[in-house]
């Protein structure tokens, strides 16, 4: 018989199941991607209380099934209510949580994926602006972690040195040259310091992008350039970017 397990986990996704339960996606450094269901969670008197939102950073019992494992014991360890409570901090905190239930993987353990994704979390209840470059960071950070980092030092497809008329190939994965470009005819077009500013975030702590600047055109343009890069690789629409781009 299966014995009940301890693991700390973030929630991504609740699902309403039933009359009271939750069907729960959640992250955590040992099990990837667990899906579980929190029953009676919805009840008044429930003993899970607020804990199990989405976002919340917690410390578990589970006891395993067939396909869902049951929550039977939660400890709140940050709920981040700085990002429920607030709606741009919640747009892009759901951003970045629709990104990790789509790479996840069940029964994977990622540690780098889940303390990329406490910081990020971190960082982003605690500023006041710059979510764009938070949730930026994020995202080339975790395209990192799952092996796509994209390749900025350069022609990614000859090696050159890729100045004046370089592009963005999502296909390639980074950076191509002017000579490289016409062959990758979906490759976008991007600036010098677009380049820097995406290097910068990818070598930078979470805790420390306030240090880094970047023109807002450059800014505009990273976001232009991300979104079809992980849309590509991920092979999945993004909701939480989507909507982002919409507001």
């Amino acid at each position: 018989m299966a014995r009940s397990y301890r693991t700390k986990a973030i929630v991504l996704k609740a699902h309403k199941y039933g009359e009271a339960d939750n069907i729960l996606s959640l992250l955590s450094p040992e099990g990837g991607r667990i899906g579980a269901i929190a029953k009676g969670i919805r009840k008044t008197k429930s003993r899970f209380g607020g804990r199990l939102q989405p976002f919340s950073h917690v410390d578990l019992m589970l006891h395993p099934g067939r396909g869902l494992h049951t929550v039977t014991g939660v400890e709140s360890i940050e709920p981040f209510e700085e990002i429920r409570a607030d709606y741009d901090r919640l747009t892009h905190g759901s951003a970045m949580l629709d990104l990790l239930d789509r790479v996840a993987m069940e029964g994977h353990a990622d540690e780098r994926m889940f303390g990329l994704a406490v910081a990020s979390l971190r960082a982003l209840a605690g500023a006041r602006e710059g979510f764009e470059r938070i949730l930026a960071a994020f995202e080339l950070k975790l395209m990192a972690i799952i092996g796509y980092r994209p390749y900025l030092d350069g022609c990614v497809l000859c090696g050159t040195e890729a100045e004046g008329g370089r592009g963005f190939s999502s296909r390639a994965g980074g950076v191509v040259c002017e000579s490289c470009r016409p062959a990758e005819g979906m490759a976008l077009p991007i600036r010098s310091g677009t380049v820097s500013y995406m290097r910068a975030l990818l070598e930078s702590k979470m805790g420390e992008l306030d240090d880094i600047e970047a023109d807002p055109a450059c800014s505009r343009e990273l976001e232009q350039v991300v979104r079809p890069f992980i849309a590509y690789h991920v092979q999945s629409r993004l909701k939480g970017r989507e909507f982002l781009s919409r507001s």
